[in-house]
C-alpha cells in the first residue's frame, strides 16, 4: 500500500502497517502515519484513542474493550486488527474497523471533538 503525508512525499506500508518506505522517508517530522495512527518511533508502536497498535504482529496489545459480536465470529478476537482485512477497513479508534459499524466509531469521535473544540 502506498500513501502520501501531508508533506507530499509517498510512504510505503505492508498491508497490516509495517514501514517499507525507506529512511528517507522517515526524516519528515509528523508522528502521524500508518491509518492516520500516531507512531511513537521509540516502542514501534501506533497509538490510537482506546489502544496501542503493533505493526510488526498485526494486532493490538491490548484487548478490544468492546465486547465482540456472535454474528460476525471475527469480532470475538479481542486483539484482532480490522477483522484481519487492512486493505478495506480501518480502526481510528482501537474500537471497532469501519465498514458496516462504522457509524458508531463516527458518533463517538464526532462527539469527542465536540467537547474538545467548543
Amino acid at each position: 500500500m502506498a500513501a502520501e503525508r501531508a508533506h507530499g512525499v509517498p510512504c510505503a506500508y505492508e498491508p497490516f502497517g509495517e514501514f517499507t518506505g525507506g529512511a528517507s522517508a522517515c526524516t519528515i517530522p509528523t508522528n502521524y502515519r500508518f491509518a492516520g495512527m500516531e507512531y511513537d518511533p521509540e516502542t514501534g508502536l501506533y497509538h490510537t484513542w482506546f489502544r496501542q497498535y503493533d505493526p510488526s504482529q498485526g494486532r493490538w496489545t491490548g484487548v478490544d474493550p468492546l465486547a465482540g459480536n456472535f454474528s460476525d465470529p471475527q469480532s470475538l478476537t479481542r486483539y484482532a486488527y480490522i477483522l484481519n482485512d487492512p486493505v478495506n477497513r480501518t480502526d481510528p479508534l482501537g474500537l471497532e474497523s469501519s465498514g458496516d459499524r462504522g457509524h458508531r466509531q463516527d458518533a463517538l469521535l464526532a462527539s469527542s471533538l465536540k467537547w474538545a473544540c467548543p
